[in-house]
């Protein structure tokens, strides 16, 4: 069986949940981005989504416990990326991580007492794990594989002992095998995949990897851990000539498939001219990309959002003061530096 859900504002990031009952997503459908879920049944995503959050910040990237009970997320919250959680039936949210790098994209231990997500703490992008009880921290944050390369997004084993991940590897990126904490045992594990994402399915012990596989789209095949063997899956790909895949996820027994799709198109812009003038409302995008943090590369979404945000329309001058009519909006100081030292040289 095949179910669409067709939204018309912005989503990304389902995730099945352990039963394979429901699909959250995140979704700029009313705010920035919130937390929406849909229903699995007969009519897969026929029905209506219901809606998790009412935060007015972008959540992306929810994913839920072991047993169903809690779901995790990165939250956006005064221009910091950082791990929250909140009982799957909504509700009061619970900040995990606190530190000045950015935390993102949780994912929890298969025994549900650890959370890891990826941060930028220590600069590069590295796993990281923070011992978890009923959705809060019960102990510090610890690297999961210390002196590792830069990964960038990461999947447990079955049994918790190993990880994969998504880390640099000759002049691309591949699938890497660890076992845990100990990085110096890591191997790459595919070769040519271009991976995006990676999941471990504990039924089948299979792994799944969103990759470009030496093409032009991306698509999910399986991965053997033990060989590397690849096989393509019957609806791992697109589902139209000019679909392509941007998140995905699969239930635990491998059933169901869910991923979120974008319609690749083309568009004429006009823009007018500013005769050098510069947006000091950048802040979002110096964020987005990590410019401050060792860099990081944003996924379209998060590019798009930044824009939206440091619009100058989210600001209002009167007099010589600023009204900010935009959370998300930040003002990038190092421009106004530059720009009068560039009206200087222009004058001289």
């Amino acid at each position: 069986r095949r179910g669409v859900f067709e939204e018309v504002r912005k989503l990304c990031c389902p995730a099945i949940s352990p039963d394979g009952a429901e699909v959250i997503f995140s979704s700029s459908r009313e705010n920035e981005y919130d937390l929406w879920l849909l229903a699995l049944g007969e009519a897969p995503l026929s029905e209506p989504p219901r809606r998790l959050t009412d935060q007015h910040e972008p959540l992306a990237l929810p994913r839920y416990s072991p047993d169903g009970r809690w779901i995790a997320f990165f939250r956006k919250h005064d221009g910091q990326r950082e791990i929250w959680t909140m009982p799957v039936t909504g509700g009061v949210i619970h900040r995990v991580t606190h530190d000045p790098g950015e935390d993102v994209y949780p994912l929890w231990s298969p025994d549900g007492l650890s959370l890891g997500f990826v941060s930028y703490r220590s600069g590069p992008p590295q796993i990281w794990a923070v011992p978890i009880r009923d959705g809060t921290p019960s102990g510090d944050p610890y690297p999961l594989l210390p002196g590792s390369a830069a990964a960038t997004r990461f999947a447990w084993s079955p049994d918790g002992r190993q990880v994969v991940y998504v880390a640099p590897f000759e002049d691309t990126h591949e699938v890497w095998l660890s076992p845990v904490g100990d990085a110096a045992q890591a191997r790459p594990l595919t070769r040519g995949a271009d991976p995006q994402d990676v999941r471990w399915l504990p039924a089948s012990g299979q792994l799944l990897v969103l990759g470009t596989w030496e093409g032009s789209t991306l698509s999910v095949r399986s991965v053997d851990p033990a060989t590397g063997t690849v096989s393509v899956l019957p609806h791992g790909s697109p589902s139209g000539p000019y679909s392509e895949i941007v998140n995905f996820d699969a239930s635990g027994d491998g059933r169901w498939l869910v991923f979120s799709e974008t319609e690749r198109r083309g568009d004429v812009w006009l823009l007018e001219a500013t005769d050098g003038a510069f947006n000091p409302g950048i802040g979002p995008l110096v964020q987005a990309w990590g410019l401050r943090t060792g860099g990081r590369q944003p996924s379209p979404d998060e590019i798009d959002a930044a824009r939206r945000a440091g619009s100058l329309d989210n600001v209002r001058l009167e007099g010589d003061r600023v009204e900010r009519k935009h959370a998300g909006f930040l003002f990038e100081e190092g421009g106004f530096g530059k720009g009068v030292g560039l009206d200087d040289a222009r004058a001289a």
